[in-house]
């Protein structure tokens, strides 16, 4: 459900900062936690001469460039040693790791090829990450967990935070669900 919210937000988000365009792209929603790594799939049809991981909606910056093949990388520094990077088949994965609850952003890849003799950039299909924080408030017994979602802040201050509160009770895990307004 939650990915399904995410996914719904996206998409009228988009809509909203370009409604002259089709969105007609598939939507890939990741959700991890602090500290996690994910990996993010980039496909194309040609071989990739250069390839840029981007954000693209919250914090909008080259987090990854990549060349031959790999074997060149430069990362940004607020992503420096937390990429990996693999390609086969024009197809890239790119690992993003330790991550941090500021992670949370739509992704996309822009990979450089040359078809018919033309250097040519194309995008990839956006990937929105969303990274929840875990901690445990000390007024909460150990069984305890208070889970926050904070993905939505890339499109503040259209969309609002989630918060679930989650206790375990003998067999079973109580969840409710708030939403909230910075």
């Amino acid at each position: 459900l939650m990915q399904l919210t995410l996914s719904l937000y996206l998409l009228c988000a988009l809509i909203f900062f370009f409604p002259d365009k089709k969105v007609s792209q598939e939507l890939m929603v990741l959700i991890a936690e602090e500290g996690q790594s994910v990996n993010l799939n980039c496909k194309f049809m040609h071989v990739i001469e250069g390839l840029y991981l981007k954000r693209t909606f919250g914090d909008v910056r080259n987090v990854l460039y990549v060349t031959q093949h790999g074997k060149i990388k430069k990362e940004d520094s607020a992503y420096e040693n937390r990429t990996g990077y693999f390609e086969m088949n024009n197809t890239v994965t790119i690992t993003l790791k330790h991550l941090k609850e500021n992670d949370s952003d739509v992704y996309m890849c822009m990979a450089g090829m040359v078809i018919n003799n033309d250097l040519v950039q194309k995008n990839s299909s956006p990937i929105l990450l969303a990274i929840k924080s875990r901690y445990r408030e000390k007024d909460h017994v150990d069984d305890s967990l208070i889970i926050t979602y904070k993905p939505l802040t890339i499109f503040s201050p259209f969309l609002k935070d989630i918060k679930m509160d989650c206790t375990k009770n003998e067999n079973q895990i109580m969840c409710t669900e708030q939403t909230y307004t910075k």
